[in-house]
């Protein structure tokens, strides 16, 4: 089964796939580990394929000094821009920055990845130095150049799966498979803070604050790209898109989550709820409320815990479509490989039943008052332990 794999198990991953031929040690992709680039397969208990991956523009977000080293040497191998034919030059790509797999396993590996690069229309490049696998001679359409492979948008969807996975896809209930596609590029974030605008128009605690619906949505859309934009060398921030040969394109999206993944660690992005810190920053600098009661509620029932995965904002286009549980699947796989909590405040009465239906439970209801009207907030937990 293909998981994305967390922070805590990245370095075991590498330890478990890697071979004689490759010499890269884990603190050259410490960077990658905490910005939840990377996928792994297990079977039974084992590890046994593991590919990084990173997007170039992102590169200078890596934080520790022999990773972006490293990245940064690979990325230097690659002619920029990619030139496809005259009227295709590529100026970024999508670098794999380890991969490690077996011949019958590439496909599957490459494929979170070859996703990004899809979606964002950009190739997907390997460097032959991370890597002992010929791919050339095991995908169709690939360039060759002497220090990398590339594939181009148009030929990534040899490497699209058809069936889900932890990873993606993911089937929805009228049988689409949806693919996540990691917010990191302008477009993304517009696209998920227009989704998450269009939810928040009837969210109990923008109502109490805005009576106006037009200026509700504008509100979480403000939140909602705040957020994004502050949180975007995470990678836990995701649409789910699904895939139309003859048109790729994000704007397909009808659902968005802005999440924060366990397993981080202090000297990448502070302490364990450093997204919940910056929600809470921004929901007071919107919404005019000042959530100190939010914070203590999360502090009291997770912000303890060492690991707890967060849901800072969700958001779907289309009702009763089961879109919102589909894309809680990606946080909550995360959080069961570390054996970690899950957790969320939901402000709506409503959507109880939605969260409970996936084994969250309400820890306690705060009220959240602002003039005359008032509305319950409620903090709600799964313990994602493994069985």
């Amino acid at each position: 089964m293909l998981h994305i794999t967390p922070a805590k198990l990245f370095d075991e991953a590498i330890k478990s796939t890697i071979t004689e031929n490759i010499s890269i040690k884990s603190e050259m992709l410490e960077g990658c580990a905490h910005m939840h680039r990377a996928t792994h397969i297990i079977e039974g208990e084992k590890i046994k394929a593991f590919s990084s991956f990173i997007p170039s523009y992102l590169i200078n977000y890596v934080k520790t000094r022999q990773s972006k080293k490293f990245i940064k040497s690979l990325n230097k191998l690659i002619q920029y821009p990619i030139i496809e034919n005259p009227q295709s030059q590529y100026t970024d790509s999508i670098i794999i920055t380890f991969l490690s797999a077996s011949v019958d396993k590439l496909k599957i590996i490459l494929y979170y990845a070859a996703v990004q690069a899809l979606f964002k229309q950009i190739p997907m490049v390997i460097p032959k130095s991370i890597s002992s696998l010929d791919v050339n001679e095991l995908l169709e359409n690939v360039k060759v150049t002497n220090n990398y492979y590339i594939i181009f948008p148009q030929d990534l969807n040899q490497l699209i799966l058809s069936e889900p996975t932890k990873a993606g896809p993911i089937l929805s209930k009228t049988g689409a498979l949806l693919h996540p596609i990691i917010i990191d590029t302008p477009f993304e974030i517009e696209t998920g803070a227009l989704i998450i605008g269009e939810s928040f128009a009837n969210d109990p605690l923008s109502c109490i604050q805005q009576p106006n619906v037009i200026k509700r949505k504008e509100l979480g859309q403000q939140l909602a790209k705040t957020l994004a934009q502050d949180t975007l060398e995470r990678g836990t921030n995701y649409l789910l898109c699904q895939y139309n040969a003859k048109s790729v394109s994000i704007q397909q999206a009808g659902v968005c989550a802005l999440t924060s993944p366990p397993g981080t660690t202090k000297k990448f992005f502070g302490d364990d709820r450093h997204m919940a810190k910056i929600f809470f920053k921004h929901l007071g600098r919107h919404m005019n409320i000042v959530p100190n009661a939010l914070g203590k509620m999360h502090s009291l029932h997770c912000g303890q815990h060492e690991n707890h995965g967060y849901v800072a904002m969700l958001g779907s286009t289309i009702p009763k479509s089961g879109l919102g549980h589909l894309i809680l699947q990606i946080p909550e796989d995360i959080a069961e490989q570390v054996n970690a909590d899950f957790y969320l405040e939901n402000s709506n009465e409503k959507n109880l039943k939605f969260y409970e239906a996936r084994g969250l439970v309400v820890q306690e209801a705060v009220e959240v008052k602002f003039q005359d009207r008032s509305t319950f907030v409620y903090a709600m937990r799964k313990n994602c332990s493994q069985k």
